[in-house]
């Protein structure tokens, strides 16, 4: 069994990470790679190829590979900060509010509407995600919206059947410890932010309860 927050194991290091997220073959449902997270304050999520997953025996992944090889593997990046040609205006919104980062040092301004930083202009957020190609990628706390947009719930765990994905439960309310079951073939497009569950959302909340840790 594979899911989010189970720890990883390399040949020489118990204790390498945590999973943060999985990526699998479109149609086929075979597992693609994994995202470890490494670290907590200067958390680093890696991009591991599923070819050095050894076992997921036990609750523990664990990886042919050492802890060395891999720091060595690619960051799994979902955006990255660009400067702006000159002249652009800074972003409307920043996250948190009032923080933007920028060329050092960075300043929080108090207002997101009109940032700014020392040293430089202010930096953009665009969209890297690299999935690998033919993969689509599950990560924990991914939106799941229905067809026309509306917000169903988080993605919580992933569901298998042997080594291929058969569904993922969405939970509608962090509040509560249950979710929703959805299966593989009711999964639309998956971005790396959120997902597309071809159902409305009568037919989600009809779905039975499914208990989540």
């Amino acid at each position: 069994m594979l899911d989010f927050g189970q720890q990883v194991s390399t040949t020489d290091e118990g204790d390498a990470g945590i999973i943060v997220g999985a990526l699998f073959e479109e149609g086929s449902g075979r597992l693609s790679g994994l995202v470890v997270r490494r670290g907590a304050f200067a958390a680093r999520d890696i991009l591991v190829p599923s070819d050095y997953v050894a076992s997921t025996n036990e609750g523990i992944v664990a990886l042919t590979m050492s802890a060395e090889e891999l720091e060595g593997c690619d960051d799994f990046r979902l955006r990255r900060l660009i400067s702006p040609e000159l002249g652009m205006e800074p972003p409307q919104t920043v996250d948190p509010p009032g923080v933007v980062r920028g060329s050092a040092p960075t300043l929080m301004t108090g207002n997101p509407e009109n940032p700014w930083t020392v040293g430089g202009p202010p930096m953009l957020e665009e969209v890297v995600g690299n999935v690998f190609e033919g993969s689509v990628a599950f990560s924990v706390d991914q939106q799941a919206m229905d067809p026309d947009g509306n917000l169903l719930g988080t993605v919580s765990h992933l569901v298998f059947e042997g080594d291929r994905l058969s569904g993922l439960v969405v939970r509608p309310d962090e509040l509560f410890g249950s979710g929703k079951l959805i299966p593989a073939n009711k999964l639309g497009d998956v971005a790396l932010d959120e997902l597309v569950v071809n159902m409305d959302q009568e037919s989600f909340r009809a779905l039975p309860d499914t208990p989540v840790s």
